[in-house]
């Protein structure tokens, strides 16, 4: 009896090492691999007009097909990355995984702020638009803005002084994951701006005594960047920065940022880099 029960054990030990090392083959007697698919290749032909061949022999899985799965496309000209997820099941992400859009904004979207600064050699910095997002992978993330900066006095005047004014705008996170930096400020575009013209001989520009008048400078910021980040949740704030190099109240640099109505834009978009 123990003789038996002896030949019964290594017989189910001996099957279960072969079925742990048994390979299977669909059109192959000598399967190469776990699983091996074989057949003729054929003449391969176009998915619909895109150009790309067709694998021969072609593998089918109708759970991924778009008739039984919302994330894959409709349409012959539609094709769709296949994924493993953690245990190694085939998955379709849905387009706002692959590549999310989370700010696609046109016309007049960045709020009219005016920064007008205080004193000599400061430096002032005005929120413009905050926007919060969440990356599910690392990405590569584009940050895009455009819009009108009017430049003049704290008067709200056009400027006389003939003296440079700096002015520009900026992208800068006020929260993001551990490693990402919350006061480097990034994708700057910066303008200088002097309102210059032929006066006479030691009489203030564009004083009334010259006759010449000054002139508001109207130009557009694009601060743009390209940002490869981690995944987790940000929180992404647009500034307008005025630097002042003068300490006469009456011509202390004033922009007013955002104040057209058209031509404006604002756009974050993402494209994973992994899975």
């Amino acid at each position: 009896m123990k003789k038996h029960l002896f030949h019964m054990i290594f017989l189910t030990l001996s099957v279960a090492g072969y079925a742990q090392n048994v390979k299977t083959g669909i059109g192959s007697r000598d399967p190469q691999q776990n699983l091996h698919v074989s057949g003729a290749t054929g003449t391969p032909t176009n998915v619909g007009t895109t150009g790309i061949k067709l694998v021969k022999p072609t593998v089918r899985i109708d759970g991924l097909n778009s008739a039984n799965n919302v994330a894959s496309p409709a349409g012959t000209d539609s094709l769709k990355r296949i994924y493993a997820n953690q245990n190694g099941d085939l998955v379709l992400v849905d387009r706002k995984l692959e590549q999310p859009v989370f700010a696609q904004q046109f016309g007049d979207v960045i709020p009219t702020q005016t920064k007008t600064l205080i004193g000599f050699g400061t430096v002032g910095e005005e929120p413009l638009k905050t926007l919060t997002f969440k990356l599910m992978q690392p990405s590569v993330v584009y940050f895009s803005a455009s819009f009108a900066a009017v430049v003049s006095t704290a008067s709200i005047i056009a400027p006389t002084d003939r003296r440079a004014k700096l002015f520009g705008a900026y992208f800068r996170f006020s929260s993001a994951p551990t490693n990402v930096s919350t006061t480097a400020n990034f994708g700057t575009n910066k303008k200088t701006y002097t309102n210059g013209t032929t006066g006479i001989a030691g009489l203030p520009l564009g004083s009334p005594s010259t006759g010449i008048p000054g002139v508001k400078g109207t130009f557009i910021l694009n601060p743009r960047a390209r940002l490869v980040l981690p995944a987790g949740d940000y929180t992404l704030v647009l500034y307008g920065e005025v630097t002042s190099n003068t300490n006469i109240l009456s011509v202390l640099p004033s922009v007013e940022f955002g104040g057209g109505t058209e031509g404006e834009n604002f756009i974050v978009s993402a494209t994973p880099i992994q899975y």
